[in-house]
């Protein structure tokens, strides 16, 4: 089992980036960083901190403002990236996050566009993850990139999601049948 699970991270990784260091997910990166506007505030979310220090580099170039937040950080380093990217006003900001530090007790409202880099097994991690910027009294879009490349794992990824996501509406609905049957008899009980 664990050299199951270390052969698909493997995979994964492999589609974030090659052997060689190319990407086409960083290239589809670098073309929406581009096409924003200037006041742009971009968060990218990827399961692997590697990942997100491979994006920073590349990004070095283009002259963004640049923060790293991720579980190995110190408090106040995390504080003073947050700080950094909600504060920074000159320029396009890009904050890239690890999927499971930036899953709690985050809100971030100033971004703009959320990048999914690679994605979770967990729909519902990736919808916290995506409300950090996605919150209550937001006035403008929050524009959303969940990244798949096909022909690979990630297409599986993909399948797996949808079915958790279909499984999870059922159940809601059912849920929700369920308790207006019961509101129905109590209000006609209590009548």
């Amino acid at each position: 089992k664990k050299n199951i699970l270390s052969f698909i991270t493997q995979l994964k990784l492999i589609c974030n980036f090659s052997e060689q260091n190319k990407s086409s997910k960083l290239s589809t990166v670098k073309s929406i960083i581009k096409e924003t506007p200037n006041d742009s505030k971009i968060i990218i979310f990827s399961q692997y901190v590697t990942t997100l220090e491979k994006i920073q580099r590349s990004l070095e170039d283009l002259n963004y403002e640049t923060y790293m937040y991720h579980g190995k950080m110190k408090e106040k380093q995390k504080e003073e990236s947050i700080s950094g990217f909600k504060n920074s006003i000159e320029k396009k900001s890009i904050l890239l996050i690890s999927l499971m530090a930036g899953g709690v007790g985050l809100n971030i409202p100033e971004g703009t566009h959320v990048i999914l880099y690679d994605r979770w097994w967990n729909p519902a991690l990736e919808s916290q993850a995506i409300a950090r910027a996605h919150r209550i009294g937001k006035k403008d879009n929050l524009h959303v990139f969940k990244f798949v490349v096909s022909d690979t794992i990630e297409d599986y990824i993909e399948e797996l999601i949808k079915l958790k996501e279909d499984l999870i509406d059922k159940v809601d609905e059912k849920i929700d049948d369920i308790s207006k049957e019961i509101t129905k008899e109590l209000m006609t009980y209590f009548s």
